[in-house]
């Protein structure tokens, strides 16, 4: 099983929804490489160093902080819709583009915790 880089620190994981990455400012432009606009099950994992998304039956994911542009509240992420402001939407950069990869927690007060434990962590400039 894949695992997240070494000697990082983690927040306790949270199940969900990996909803997909797609190209920031298109929700419709669903990233393909690396398994990326696959949408899965899986546990997502934050701390200083990054967030980690485990993924059930596909690649997993490491976003490094450094990568990170803002996080916020949105109704969808490449290609999926669900309810206003019911996914955690992560904006990242990944060589010269802008991506989002968005994530929905099974239970509404995990959703409310990841979201603000997120925003805390990455203080958000894309709104």
């Amino acid at each position: 099983a894949e695992a997240p880089p070494v000697g990082i620190v983690l927040s306790a994981p949270v199940s969900g929804l990996y909803a997909g990455t797609g190209v920031n400012g298109d929700w419709m432009d669903r990233i393909v490489v690396f398994a990326l606009g696959v949408r899965s099950r899986g546990d997502l994992a934050y701390g200083p160093d990054g967030v980690w998304i485990e993924r059930i039956g596909a690649r997993s994911l490491f976003i490094p902080a450094a990568a990170i542009v803002g996080v916020r509240a949105d109704r969808g992420v490449a290609g999926t819709v669900r309810g206003k402001d019911s996914m955690v939407v992560v904006t990242w950069r990944l060589g010269d583009r802008v991506l989002d990869t968005g994530f929905r927690a099974d239970v509404s007060t995990e959703h409310a915790t990841v979201l603000d434990g997120l925003m805390a962590q990455f203080a958000t400039e894309v709104r």
